[in-house]
């Protein structure tokens, strides 16, 4: 079965709850409407028939009459007269008024009762009254008039269905544009959903080329943003640049390592090759094999310490740190290597007492055994290698400077590049690995590594850490 879209989905579930959200609306809206529309009908009522009570006077005798309106309406009741003003309203917006005694009708319409229908008078009551023709609201005023024996009254009727005819034609409205609105929320859900995901379209298609592709260089671009969406595309960003990192870093140790393995197996087999094929003394297979030796043990060498660069490279983020007394550490080293005296170098050093950072012991040891070691190595005999550790500020500087055969400026460009060994006479010393360990173990520890150089001068190397 094929899988809904995330869009498809967004679309029926934000118009699902429009409908729903507007139905409910709707309904509530209608069933507030009947409640006051009822309520304004009986408001009305009332109104209409004390605005229609101020209308009517009672007068005994003829000449009390003004005849000042022809159109008002004189009754000739009892034993005088009924003047009924123009502004009386007979039947205004569904309210129908009319004038009783205790006889029946005098003036006004009727139509709603029959005689027998018709219910008792109640003063200032709105009732409600139902027949076989439906409901009605009945409100009526009591009129006390001095020269009369018995009241008046004035009643006003209208239907109470009339609030529903109302509300049904709203219905009516409603239930026409039901379509309409669905329609709407259909196109308008399709088109926030879009809207939404159209980033998350963008980061699944950049995602598909770098999975497809060979580049790993590619990112994810949607442009500028802080929501979550961006972040998303933030984090797959670092996730694709470490992958890219890592099969850079992966790609380069196979390069290297074969690059550096190449020679002693090449020597390896060519002096098997030449042992087995001629017949030699036995100190020719003894040099042979003593050959075969020390190409052994730089291949060893080379894997070990590779093997090491790589530990430390996929660990870098998950490396334990502590508080370190930088200060004590660097005196252990220089105190272990000062006995080496190797070339006759002697090494002395400068140590700042209580300097303390935020790093990992076996690293910063091993960073201070290669640079003391590289100073040997490259130093002049008799020499003079000089370790020190001072502050700065905020900052902890180890320098080690020695007075050997120094760098040109193209060598400096190169030194920290892994298997770059400056002197090439000197190649079986090392495996052109010590120096990449500084600099990767100083960036493990967020310091700073750097050399100054002169040619037959000597070099002097220098990490910057940050104190705590």
């Amino acid at each position: 079965m094929k899988r809904k879209s995330l869009i498809f989905k967004i679309t029926i579930w934000f118009s699902a709850a429009v409908i729903i959200i507007s139905g409910a609306a709707v309904f509530v809206t209608l069933a507030i409407s009947r409640a006051v529309l009822q309520r304004g009908i009986r408001e009305e009522l009332v109104k209409t028939v004390e605005n229609n009570f101020d209308e009517i006077e009672f007068y005994n005798e003829y000449d009390r009459l003004e005849f000042d309106d022809p159109y008002d309406l004189y009754i000739e009741y009892k034993n005088g007269f009924l003047e009924i003003d123009d502004d009386f309203v007979r039947s205004v917006n569904g309210i129908s008024t009319a004038l009783y005694d205790e006889s029946g009708l005098i003036y006004g319409d009727d139509s709603y009762f029959t005689e027998e229908q018709r219910p008792d008078f109640r003063n200032k009551t709105v009732s409600s009254v139902k027949t076989q023709q439906g409901r009605y609201y009945v409100y009526d005023l009591e009129m006390n008039v001095r020269l009369l024996d018995s009241p008046l009254w004035l009643r006003g009727t209208v239907s109470a269905d009339y609030s529903i005819s109302q509300v049904n034609m709203m219905t009516k409205a409603v239930l026409l544009m039901i379509p309409l609105l669905v329609l709407l929320a259909i196109v308008g859900g399709r088109g926030i959903a879009k809207r939404a995901l159209s980033p998350i379209i963008d980061i699944k298609n950049a995602a598909e080329d770098i999975r497809s592709g060979t580049d790993l260089s590619k990112r994810i671009e949607i442009g500028e943003g802080c929501d979550e969406v961006h972040s998303m595309a933030d984090a797959f960003n670092g996730m694709f640049e470490r992958l890219e990192d890592s099969f850079n870093k992966e790609q380069q140790l196979t390069s290297d390592i074969s690059h550096e393995l190449r020679t002693p197996v090449s020597v390896i087999s060519a002096q098997c090759q030449y042992s087995l094929e001629n017949d030699n003394t036995k100190e020719e297979y003894t040099e042979a094999l003593e050959l075969i030796e020390r190409q052994s043990k730089k291949m060893s060498r080379v894997i070990n310490d590779m093997l090491a660069f790589s530990r430390i490279e996929r660990g870098a983020g998950g490396i334990p740190k502590e508080r370190l007394d930088l200060s004590e550490c660097v005196s252990a080293v220089c105190g272990d290597m000062e006995l080496i005296n190797e070339k006759g170098i002697t090494l002395g050093y400068s140590i700042e007492p209580d300097i303390f950072i935020n790093g990992n012991y076996e690293l910063i040891t091993r960073m201070a055994v290669n640079l003391i070691s590289n100073a040997y190595r490259y130093g002049k005999e008799n020499g003079k290698t000089q370790v020190s550790l001072k502050s700065e500020n905020e900052n902890a500087v180890l320098t080690v400077r020695d007075n050997g055969i120094g760098m040109d400026e193209e060598t400096v460009s190169k030194i920290w590049d892994r298997f770059y060994r400056a002197d090439s006479s000197r190649s079986d010393g090392g495996t052109g690995l010590g120096l990449s360990f500084v600099r990767e173990i100083a960036e493990i520890h967020g310091a700073k590594a750097s050399v100054e150089s002169q040619k037959g001068v000597g070099s002097e190397f220098k990490i910057i850490f940050k104190k705590i």
